[in-house]
């Protein structure tokens, strides 16, 4: 898992709440930090699968550009 570009959070940082990608109530952490059109900065809560999910995203348009 320490190969995926976008780190697991530490244990200490899940917690119940609803995952944005699959609008399930589950073990959440907050994703990466994410800049607003504003400037404001949030981190997206996901779940395990979200945070998969983006690395596959991530990977495949790192593929698609070479």
């Amino acid at each position: 898992m320490s190969s995926w570009p976008i780190p697991l959070p530490p244990n200490d940082l899940w917690g119940p709440g609803r995952c944005h990608c699959c609008s399930r109530f589950t073990l959440v952490a907050p994703g990466p930090l994410i800049t607003t059109k504003g400037g404001l900065q949030v981190a997206i809560p996901w779940c395990l699968f979200g945070f998969e999910r983006a690395n596959r995203m991530l990977h495949r348009a790192a593929l698609r550009a070479t």
